[in-house]
C-alpha cells in the first residue's frame, strides 16, 4: 500500500502530515524524525519554519549555560567589593598617620582600577557573547542528537538480538473470550494493576480533611500528653505541623507520626531568630534559615535527639511487702523528646550567635585596622571568646634586667569575655518553675490525688544557657591605679536581635576611658595646676559617646583631649578654630609625651600652656605663610637702630622681596613695628644682615588699631597684622616700580595721587580696607613719556590713539602670600576702538601678561603677575596688543568692502585675531612675541585647509606687506590649492606638488624630470608654464611681452628652469585647454568689469594665463593632458 501522505522530492514524508500520535510521549514533544528542515527567525525573534504556512515550528536550540556567569553578576560583585573596601577605608583612615593614609588610598585606587580594567576587558569580550552562546547551543544540540542516535542504534541492536529467540505464545482462549464479552481483562493478577495503573489522585478536599485531622491530633497531643518546655509554650498548629517560636533563639516546625505518645516527633525546618549590624555580609556567611547540607545535618541531629527515648523501657520500682509503707515518694520517669530538641536547638542557636560575634571580631582585626590594638582568643570547645583591647608593647625593663618574655611583652587595658554558660535555676523565675512542675505532673498521668505520692521527673532537664559577657578592666593602667569602688567590671547579655561585637567592645572601652579622664581631671583641680588653669578653663564634657577634657591654652581657643577608643592612646583636636602649623606641632608633642609617659600628664599640660603663651606672636605671624623667625638676623652693631628698650624681635620676611622684613619689636613700652631693608654680609652657618634702611610704622594710621587699648599692648590681632604686612608689601612694590621707571628713562616724573571713588576707568583693589586704599596710591604718568621707550615695530598705532595718561597700580599685595602684581590701565581713543561681538573677545594673553579690554569704556588693562620687570613686560605686551588691534581693524574694514566678500572677523582676544578669508577657510594670527599663523577650516571638524603647507611663506608676506596683502594672496591661491589637494587624494595620481612661494606652486611628474609652474599674477590671474622653460631670454628680454608682471619671477625662473626637461606637446595641450574652457564659459555671464574684464584664458608661447574663476578647470585639464603626454600613445 502506498502512503497517501505527500512526500518530499527525496522520498521522505512531509512534516505537515506526520502522525499526530507520534508527536508526544510522556507529556513531552518529540522531534519529527521525518523532517529535516531549516529554522529561521521571525520579526519578533522567534523561530519559524521556512517553507509553507501552517506548519509547526521546530523547537528552539537548547540554551546551554554550563560554567558561565552573567556579566551583570561580575560587575555587581565588583561594585559591591569596591564599595565595601571604600567603607572599610573610611573607617580605618582616621586612626592612621598621613603617610599610611596616602599608602592605603593609593593601594585602594590601584586595586580598584585593576579590577575595573579587568571588567572593561570582559565587557569588550562580551560583545561577542551572542555568537559564542549560539555556537555553544549548537554544539550542545549536536551532542544531544549524537547521544540519541547512539541510543537508538543500541535499542535496534537489542531488538535484533531478541527477535531470534522470540516465540509465539500459546493461544489464551479464556482471556480472549473475556475481552470479547466484557471489553476488558478479568483474570489479570493484581500485581500488574499495581505496577501499571496509576493510583487514584488525592482530591483537594481529601487533602484538607487530612491536614485538619492532623492539626486536631497535634493539638490533642500537645495539650494532654506531650511535655513542652515553657520556653516553647508559644506555638501554633497549621498545615499538619506545629510551629514553635522561642524568642531570640529559633523558630522550628515539627511533625509527629500520630496521636499516641510513643509515636515520635520529627523536625522539618528551623530558622534562627537573630539580627546583625551588617546583615548582607553576616547573613551571607551565617544564614538565618540554613540551607543545603547544613540544614540536613541540623535536622538529622535533632531527629536523633527526638528518637533517643522511644525504645527505652519504663523504669519499674520493686513492690513492697504487704503492710509496709514507702519512706519516700515513688519516682516516675517521663520521656520528654521536645525537651531534648529544645536543649539541642538552644545550644546550637547560642553557638551560632557566638560564631557570628567571633566573625565580627575577626573583621575588626582584618579589615578595620584593629590589628595592633586587639587580640582575640577562641577556646577549643568554641564556647568562650576572649578579646584583649588597648594592646601595646610593655615598657622595657630597667637596665640590667633580662628582656620580657614573649608572653609578657604586651600589656592590655582590659579584657572582654563572651562565653556560653548555664544560668542558675535554668534561667526561670519562681512562676516559671511552678508552671513547669504543673506541666510535668498533668501530662505524665500522675496528677490529682492519685499522684500525690509520686515524684514526676523527666529524663531530660531544660538547660538554661545564655551568652555571658564579662568585662574586666586593668586596675593599673596609664599611671593610674583605680580602686574597685571607682571602676569595676560588669557583665551583661548579648542582644540576639542586633549582634554587633564592635558595639559591645565600644561600650566597654568608653566606660573605661571615662573613668580614666575623670581621674586625671580630679588631679588637675588640685595642687599647682589649679593656679595655672582656672576652673572655667578646664572641664569635662560629654562628647560623642565618651568624656572629653576641654582645655583652654589661650582664652579664645579650646583644645579637646580624649582617649582613642581603638588604641587607648591620647588624641587631641582643636575646637572651633583652624590651628597653625606650629600649634599643631606643639599639641602633637604634648600627646606624644603623655602617651609615652602617662604619669607626666599634669606637668605636660601646664608646660604646653606656658610655651604657647610665650610664642603667641610667632603663632599669629605664621598665618602669613612666610619665613618667620625669632633668631637674631642683623649684626650686633646694628641693633641700636631698634632703640635702647628693645628686648625681643620677630622677623617676618616679605613674600617676593627677600631683602625686606617686617619686624615686630617687643620693647619696654610695648609692641613696636618697623620695616627693614637689609643686605647679607655673612654667609656662615648663622647668616647676618646689615641694615640699609629702617622705617618705623604707625599702626594706628595704617590699621586703625589702638595700641594703648586694653589687652593690646603686647599683642596684635591677626587682621591688623595682615594689614600691616600687606602695606609693607605694597610700599616696597611701589618703590621698585619707581626704580624701574628710572631705569627705562621715562621723561616725566611719576606723580602720586590717592584714587577716589569717582576715579574713572581705573580698576579698584579687592580685599583692601579704606585706610590701606588711602595709604597706597596710584602712579600716573603721561602717555607721551612711553613713546620713546617703545620699539619702532610698534608704530602701527600713533600717539593719537592713547589717552593723556597711563595708570600704574600694585595688586595682589593684600594676599598673605604670592607675588605682588601690577595692573596698567591704558585708555584708547574712541576712533581707534574696535567693537567686538562677544564678551569672550575682550580678554587675551600676551607673553604671560593677561590683557582685558573694557568694551564700554575702551580701557585696556594689563595684568602683570609680578612687579619684577613689570615695565619691560608692559612695553613688550603693549607692542603685541597694538599689532593685534591694527590687524583686527584692517580685517573689519575689509569685511565691509564688496570686493572682499566672505572676509569676516571671527574673534579678537587682544593677542590673536581669527578671521574667515573665503567661505569657511579660517586664519588665526597670534602675536605672542613673534607673529604666528594658524590655518583651519571653520565648521567641519577634520577638514584640512590647504594653506597649511605654506605657513612660512605667508608669515613673510604678513610681516612685509601687512594683513590686506596676505588676505588677497590667500583668496587668489585658494582655488589652485583646493584643486591640487583634490588631485593628490586620487589613487591614480602620478604627480607631486609643492608650494615654493606664497603665490608659486610647482607640480612635478614622473621621476621629477618634468614640472609645471603655477604662478600668481596681479588682478587675480594665474600663469601656467613649463618648469623647464626660462621666462627670460639670454639677453634678459621677456618671452611674454604682453605681461610685464612676469619680470618679478626672473631670479627663481633662471635658477630652477635648468633642473627639468621640457614637456613635448605642451603648447598644443594648452591651446586645447584654452578652447575647452572658453567653450564652457561661453554661456556664463562675467561678473568682472573695467580693467578686470579680460578673457578667462589667454594662451602664451610657452604657457597659459587664466583668471581665478577658471583656475580649477584649467588645472584639472592641464594635469590630465600632461599625464597623457608623459605616458605616450597606448601600445
Amino acid at each position: 500500500m502506498v502512503d497517501p501522505r505527500p512526500q518530499a522530492p527525496n522520498g521522505l514524508l512531509s512534516p505537515s502530515t506526520a502522525p499526530k500520535q507520534a508527536k508526544h510521549a510522556n507529556g513531552h514533544q518529540k522531534p519529527d524524525p521525518f523532517y529535516l528542515g531549516t529554522v529561521g527567525e521571525g520579526k519578533e525573534g522567534k523561530a519559524v519554519l521556512e517553507g509553507g504556512a501552517g506548519r509547526l515550528s521546530p523547537p528552539l536550540l537548547p540554551h546551554e549555560l554550563t560554567d558561565m556567569v552573567p556579566l551583570r553578576e561580575v560587575v555587581g560583585r565588583l561594585v559591591q567589593k569596591a564599595y565595601e573596601d571604600l567603607q572599610n577605608l573610611v573607617e580605618v583612615l582616621p586612626s592612621k598617620t598621613d603617610t599610611e593614609r596616602k599608602h592605603l588610598i593609593r593601594e585602594y585606587g590601584a586595586l580598584t582600577r585593576k579590577q575595573t580594567v579587568k571588567s572593561l576587558v570582559l565587557a569588550r569580550w562580551a560583545r561577542d557573547a551572542p555568537i559564542v552562546q549560539r555556537c555553544q547551543d549548537v554544539r550542545f544540540f549536536l551532542q544531544l542528537q549524537n547521544g540519541q542516535f547512539r541510543e537508538t542504534a543500541q535499542r535496534l541492536e537489542g531488538v535484533r538480538r531478541a527477535l531470534g529467540g522470540a516465540r509465539s505464545r500459546a493461544w489464551d482462549l479464556g482471556t480472549a473470550v473475556d475481552v470479547m464479552q466484557s471489553g476488558t481483562y478479568l483474570r489479570l493478577p493484581k500485581i500488574i494493576k499495581q505496577w501499571f495503573l496509576p493510583p487514584a489522585r488525592v482530591t483537594p478536599s481529601a487533602a484538607i480533611h487530612t491536614l485538619q485531622s492532623m492539626n486536631s491530633v497535634l493539638r490533642l497531643r500537645l495539650r494532654t500528653s506531650e511535655i513542652v518546655p515553657i520556653e516553647m509554650s508559644s506555638y501554633r498548629v497549621a498545615d499538619g505541623r506545629v510551629y514553635f517560636t522561642v524568642p531570640s533563639l529559633f523558630a522550628a516546625a515539627f511533625v509527629t507520626g500520630g496521636a499516641e505518645r510513643n509515636q515520635g516527633w520529627y523536625l522539618l525546618d528551623v530558622e534562627f531568630l537573630i539580627g546583625a549590624r551588617d546583615r548582607t555580609r553576616i547573613f551571607e556567611r551565617f544564614p538565618r534559615r540554613p540551607q543545603g547540607a547544613m540544614r540536613d545535618q541540623i535536622i538529622n541531629l535533632v531527629n536523633q535527639q527526638l528518637a533517643l527515648g522511644q525504645d527505652a523501657p519504663p523504669a519499674e520500682e520493686p513492690e513492697l511487702p504487704p503492710g509496709r509503707r514507702r519512706r519516700r515518694a515513688r519516682v516516675a520517669m517521663v520521656d520528654a523528646p521536645l525537651v531534648r530538641a529544645y536543649n539541642f536547638l538552644q545550644m546550637f542557636a547560642l553557638g551560632y550567635q557566638l560564631e557570628i560575634l567571633h566573625y565580627q571580631a575577626s573583621l575588626l582585626i582584618s579589615s578595620l585596622g584593629w590589628t595592633p590594638y586587639l587580640r582575640l582568643e577562641f577556646s577549643r570547645d568554641r564556647r568562650t571568646l576572649t578579646a584583649h583591647y588597648w594592646q601595646k608593647p610593655r615598657p622595657p625593663p630597667p637596665p640590667g634586667n633580662p628582656p620580657w618574655p614573649s608572653s609578657q611583652s604586651k600589656v592590655f587595658g582590659g579584657t572582654v569575655t563572651v562565653s556560653l554558660e548555664s544560668r542558675a535555676s535554668q534561667g526561670r523565675t519562681a512562676l516559671g518553675k511552678v508552671l513547669a512542675e504543673l506541666e510535668d505532673r498533668s501530662k505524665s498521668g500522675h496528677g490529682g490525688a492519685a499522684g500525690k505520692d509520686v515524684l514526676v521527673r523527666t529524663r531530660d532537664k531544660v538547660d538554661g544557657l545564655r551568652l555571658r559577657v564579662i568585662w574586666q578592666p586593668a586596675l593599673a593602667w596609664a599611671g593610674l591605679t583605680l580602686q574597685d569602688t571607682e571602676l569595676k567590671g560588669d557583665e551583661f547579655d548579648v542582644d540576639p536581635r542586633d549582634l554587633d561585637f564592635e558595639a559591645v567592645l565600644a561600650r566597654v572601652i568608653r566606660r573605661h576611658a571615662d573613668a580614666l579622664l575623670r581621674a586625671w581631671w580630679n588631679q588637675m583641680r588640685m595642687g599647682a595646676s589649679a593656679v595655672v588653669f582656672r576652673q572655667e578653663e578646664i572641664g569635662l564634657v560629654q562628647g560623642d559617646g565618651t568624656l572629653e577634657m576641654h582645655v583652654r591654652f589661650r582664652p579664645q581657643e579650646q583644645t579637646v583631649l580624649s582617649l582613642d577608643v581603638r588604641s587607648g592612646a591620647f588624641v587631641a583636636r582643636e575646637l572651633g578654630v583652624l590651628p597653625s602649623l606650629s600649634r599643631v606641632e606643639k599639641i602633637a608633642a604634648l600627646v606624644r609625651q603623655i602617651n609615652d609617659k602617662p604619669t607626666t600628664f599634669v606637668e605636660a599640660v601646664c608646660m604646653t600652656r606656658f610655651t604657647i603663651l610665650l610664642e603667641d606672636l610667632e603663632k599669629k605671624a605664621s598665618v602669613l605663610r612666610t619665613n618667620v623667625t625669632k633668631t637674631r638676623l642683623v649684626r650686633v652693631q646694628d641693633m641700636p637702630a631698634f632703640g635702647p628698650t628693645a628686648r625681643l624681635f620677630l622677623y617676618i620676611a616679605l613674600a617676593s622681596f627677600p631683602s625686606h622684613y617686617l619686624v615686630l619689636v617687643l620693647a619696654d613700652s610695648g609692641l613696636q613695628y618697623a620695616m627693614l631693608k637689609v643686605a647679607l654680609v655673612n654667609e656662615d652657618v648663622a647668616p647676618e644682615f646689615q641694615i640699609l634702611e629702617c622705617a618705623w610704622l604707625d599702626i594706628r594710621r595704617i590699621t586703625g588699631a589702638d595700641p594703648a587699648a586694653r589687652d593690646r599692648r603686647w599683642t596684635i590681632s591677626a587682621d591688623a597684622l595682615c594689614d600691616l604686612y600687606a602695606f609693607c608689601r605694597a610700599r616696597v612694590a611701589h618703590a621698585e616700580l619707581e626704580q624701574q621707571l628710572r631705569d627705562v628713562k621715562i621723561a616725566s616724573w611719576p606723580t602720586f595721587d590717592s584714587p577716589s571713588a569717582g576715579a574713572s576707568r581705573i580698576e579698584t583693589l579687592p580685599f583692601a580696607s579704606p585706610l590701606l586704599q588711602k595709604e597706597v596710591p596710584t602712579i600716573r604718568i603721561e602717555s607721551s613719556a612711553f613713546l620713546g621707550a617703545m620699539s619702532s615695530d610698534a608704530s602701527t598705532m600713533s600717539a593719537d590713539a592713547w589717552c593723556a595718561y597711563i595708570a600704574f597700580r600694585a595688586i595682589n599685595w593684600t594676599r598673605l602670600y604670592g607675588t605682588v602684581g601690577v595692573i596698567v590701565s591704558v585708555a584708547l581713543r574712541s576712533e581707534f576702538f574696535v567693537p567686538l561681538a562677544d564678551e569672550k573677545s575682550t580678554t587675551g594673553e600676551y607673553a604671560g601678561v593677561r590683557v582685558k579690554l573694557d568694551s564700554k569704556t575702551g580701557v585696556i588693562n594689563f595684568h602683570l603677575e609680578s612687579v619684577h620687570g613689570a615695565i619691560v613686560a608692559f612695553l613688550r605686551a603693549w607692542e603685541g596688543v597694538s599689532k593685534a588691534v591694527s590687524v583686527a581693524r584692517e580685517v573689519r574694514t575689509m569685511s565691509q568692502e564688496p570686493r572682499y566678500a566672505g572676509v569676516q572677523l571671527l574673534s579678537f582676544t587682544l593677542s590673536s585675531v581669527s578671521l574667515l578669508y573665503q567661505n569657511s577657510f579660517a586664519l588665526t594670527i597670534s602675536s605672542h612675541g613673534s607673529t604666528s599663523l594658524v590655518f583651519s577650516y571653520h565648521g567641519t571638524p577634520g577638514r584640512r585647509n590647504p594653506h597649511e603647507e605654506g605657513v612660512e611663506h605667508y608669515s613673510r608676506v604678513f610681516e612685509e606687506s601687512g594683513p590686506r596683502k596676505l588676505i588677497e594672496i590667500l583668496r587668489d591661491t585658494l582655488p589652485l590649492l583646493l584643486e591640487f589637494d583634490q588631485l593628490e587624494k586620487s589613487t591614480s595620481v602620478k604627480m607631486l606638488w609643492v608650494l615654493r612661494e606664497a603665490g608659486w606652486v610647482r607640480a612635478t611628474y614622473g621621476d621629477s624630470r618634468h614640472a609645471l609652474d603655477f604662478r600668481l599674477l596681479p588682478n587675480s590671474r594665474l600663469l601656467v608654464v613649463d618648469g623647464a622653460v626660462h621666462l627670460f631670454s639670454p639677453v634678459g628680454k621677456v618671452l611674454f611681452p604682453l605681461h610685464p608682471a612676469i619680470t618679478l619671477m626672473r631670479e627663481s625662473s633662471e635658477k630652477l628652469s635648468r633642473l627639468y626637461q621640457a614637456i613635448d606637446g605642451l603648447p598644443s595641450l594648452l591651446l586645447d585647454v584654452t578652447r575647452s574652457v572658453a567653450k564652457e564659459r561661453a554661456g556664463m555671464v562675467s561678473t568682472r568689469s573695467g580693467r578686470d574684464k579680460m578673457p578667462d584664458v589667454v594662451p602664451l608661447d610657452a604657457g597659459l594665463m587664466c583668471h581665478q574663476d577658471v583656475v580649477r578647470s584649467v588645472v584639472r585639464l592641464v594635469h590630465e593632458g600632461t599625464l597623457k603626454l608623459l605616458e605616450g600613445p597606448a601600445s
